[in-house]
């Protein structure tokens, strides 16, 4: 094949087409940009994206998402992109994106959102798939695109329609201040503002002569946009964010934890190019299909473009009122340069959004009281609305006597396991068909138990004394449980659970159990396995207590203790869970921190040189001094004191915490721990020890007995009464 096109084709057309296609290669590599290298862990951090329908912001989406961040996405019709929301959850195996409405081209919408998100309770304002009631509005980061995507020059817009425009995008970034401007200095905040590329056509002087082409008008609307961007930062660095943050001397500057930026993604196909053609009609569009494969070549798509957007997000320090494009800071020409140091230039776009705002609220009171000669049909209209305004009061005077408690802890602590306590105390206790679904999760659990035996006999050089046990143990690490309803255990796998349990080197496995894992419950099971091998097996109470299933997500529980109204919500534990809890934060009256104080010598599953009990003190010590709960109870559940009390005697407590010197004394032991969860309280908040056996139906009685006191009294402090 070779030979024939050396032959058929002449040396210098080859070398020409080689080198024709390295230049386009070369020159499309250089059109699409510098791409983002930066990851940050974005777990527990909310971003907010403001002014989709935006083909850059889509795509910031899925990498925020991949990052682990909470994503609000504002969008006039959040329903339309429900299916976007859903592919991306899908993909990234993270839930928390969500779907707000709010259109950042009407100040109505903004303000409906604005007064939703700075109340104290909120309320979806969306479809199912928004943001739950409760959600705490913490802001980590916010990108919005106002001046960017779709908008050429203006024309075709008239001057009333871009006041309304300058008016909705400023009033949004005001509606927002409170959230960023009194934030714990200790936070990271971004504010990014996407700008066309044509800054360097614009001026923040008044044109008052001449024609101003469309390319100058976009250039005018980015360059008073980064002066916006500039203007606020040194706002926020004076602590001085227009009336929302208290006045103070200009003079002094703040260490703000607020980066303002203004961020350029470039000549992007669809967001920049496109709309610069279709503003010639018909002949515009075709014009750009006819180019498009130039035109492609020299510019950006949109996941092209989003890379200095993510680039300015992940960035260590990014610096302050500073222009981002292709992931560095945009040196602008002397003459922009010496506008944007000209301090009065700077304020006047901020000034002109506010007088916009003014002048919006003038003409939206006019109208109001225009309406006091409305028909007798809207003024029905309006008695029916001050109706239904009174019920939701009455309602909210209602849910102030709910009372909400937390489940914490880290995983396997026994949080579930009280849950399952709260609904056989409080809510009847489980049905016929309740229990029957448990099933597969008691057979699953008493196969993984004896297997995990197995391993372990393994791994530590043990063999079963007794010959037929060597052979059961092979039988039972080979067996594959195939969870089908209606299965039952076979009999020879329960009689060789059975035999295997029995076998003298049992004991002495056990008394190195801090060498590996098994679920506290096992033995319990083990126990039991003739009769939950039977075939009409149904677990009772006892079997459901101690059956173990991984919490995924956030279990909420309602029930009533006297006139209390309980909201109990479970969280999973395991740290992947634990980034969900932040949605559960707002309107606390009791946290109920479980620990497992028997595992004082185990280590987690999920790191293997981490010690569980180590781990529930850091865990504890996040909760314990966090700012979202300096009025909230703290009740500390030490949990499991049944199987610490027997392994305290095996296993010395100072193996594992030195300074410990009370032996094998239960109380010594149980007082030496509640001392090390005590020392962390650095906030001084009340804090409720219990020693609980999450398993024993009369012990929770009672202890929920001296707890349903204690939130009694919280719930009546926060009403007011005490």
């Amino acid at each position: 094949m070779l030979d024939f096109v050396l032959e058929n084709v002449r040396m210098d057309w080859l070398v020409a087409v080689v080198i024709a296609v390295i230049v386009l290669l070369s020159v499309n590599k250089y059109s699409a940009g510098a791409t983002n290298e930066l990851r940050r862990d974005l777990h527990q951090r909310t971003i907010i994206l403001a002014g989709l329908p935006s083909s850059v912001l889509t795509c910031t989406i899925p990498q925020l998402a991949e990052c682990g961040a909470t994503v609000i996405v504002l969008h006039p019709s959040p329903l339309s992109i429900l299916p976007l929301i859903n592919a991306i959850r899908i993909r990234t195996r993270n839930d928390d994106i969500y779907a707000e409405k709010c259109d950042l081209t009407d100040t109505d919408s903004v303000k409906t959102f604005s007064d939703n998100w700075n109340k104290s309770e909120r309320t979806p304002t969306g479809p199912s798939n928004t943001l739950e009631s409760g959600q705490i509005r913490r802001i980590d980061g916010v990108i919005f695109s106002t001046e960017y995507d779709g908008y050429v020059g203006a024309r075709g817009h008239s001057e009333q329609e871009e006041e309304k425009r300058v008016a909705a995008a400023h009033l949004f970034l005001l509606s927002i201040m409170p959230s960023i401007a009194h934030s714990p200095n200790s936070r990271d905040i971004r504010v990014i503002r996407l700008v066309q590329p044509f800054y360097s056509a614009g001026t923040l002087k008044k044109v008052t002569h001449g024609r101003v082409s469309s390319v100058n008008r976009a250039g005018i609307k980015a360059l008073k946009a980064h002066a916006l961007t500039r203007y606020l930062q040194a706002e926020i660095d004076t602590a001085k964010a227009q009336n929302v943050v208290p006045e103070v001397d200009q003079t002094r500057q703040s260490r703000s934890n607020v980066h303002c930026l203004t961020v350029c993604p470039g000549f992007v196909r669809d967001s920049c190019v496109y709309p610069l053609f279709s503003q010639w009609g018909v002949l515009g569009v075709l014009m750009y299909y006819i180019t498009l494969p130039i035109v492609s070549l020299m510019t950006k798509s949109a996941v092209e473009g989003s890379q200095v957007v993510m680039y300015a997000l992940m960035k260590e320090k990014p610096g302050k009122g500073v222009l981002y494009r292709d992931n560095q800071i945009v040196g602008l020409p002397k003459a922009l340069a010496t506008e944007l140091g000209n301090e009065e230039l700077v304020k006047q776009p901020w000034d002109d959004a506010e007088c916009i705002i003014k002048k919006t609220k003038r003409q939206f009171r006019r109208k109001k009281e225009m309406g006091v000669c409305a028909s007798k049909q809207d003024k029905e209209g309006k008695s029916r609305s001050l109706l239904i305004d009174k019920q939701l009061e009455d309602d909210a005077k209602k849910m102030r006597r709910d009372c909400k408690i937390l489940l914490l802890g880290s995983g396997e602590s026994g949080k579930s396991t009280i849950v399952k306590q709260m609904k056989i105390i409080h809510q009847n206790g489980y049905s016929k068909e309740e229990l029957i679904g448990f099933r597969l999760v008691v057979f699953k659990n008493v196969v993984d138990s004896a297997q995990s035996v197995v391993l372990a006999l393994r791994k530590l050089g043990m063999e079963p004394r007794s010959n037929i046990n060597q052979h059961y143990a092979d039988f039972i690490l080979d067996f594959s449980l195939d969870l089908e309803p209606g299965m039952s255990l076979s009999k020879d796998l329960v009689k060789a659970i059975d035999s295997l349990w029995n076998d003298p080197i049992i004991p002495k496995l056990l008394d190195r159990s801090s060498e590996w894992y098994l679920m506290d419950s096992a033995p319990y099971f083990f126990q039991n396995v003739d009769r939950i091998g039977n075939a009409d097996y149904i677990p009772n109470e006892n079997d459901v207590l101690r059956a173990r299933i991984k919490t995924t997500g956030i279990t909420e529980t309602r029930f009533t203790m006297g006139q209390l109204s309980i909201h109990m919500f479970d969280v999973g534990g395991q740290r992947s869970e634990r980034k969900k809890w932040i949605h559960c934060f707002e309107a606390v009256t009791s946290i109920i921190f479980c620990v497992a104080i028997s595992e004082y010598d185990q280590v987690l599953l999920e790191e293997s040189g981490q010690n569980r009990m180590q781990e529930s003190l850091v865990l504890f010590e996040s909760v314990i001094n966090s700012r979202w709960f300096l009025r909230t109870s703290i009740i500390l559940f030490m949990n499991k004191i049944d199987v610490f009390s027997a392994k305290i005697t095996r296993i010395p407590l100072e193996r594992y915490f030195p300074e410990y010197s009370g032996g094998a004394d239960l109380n010594k032991a149980a007082k030496y721990i509640l001392w090390r969860f005590t020392q962390t309280n650095r906030a001084r908040l009340s804090i409720y020890p219990h020693l609980t056996q999450a398993t024993d139906t009369s012990n929770i009685r009672l202890v929920f007995a001296a707890v349903k006191e204690t939130i009694l009294q919280n719930a009546l402090r926060d009403s007011g009464i005490l």
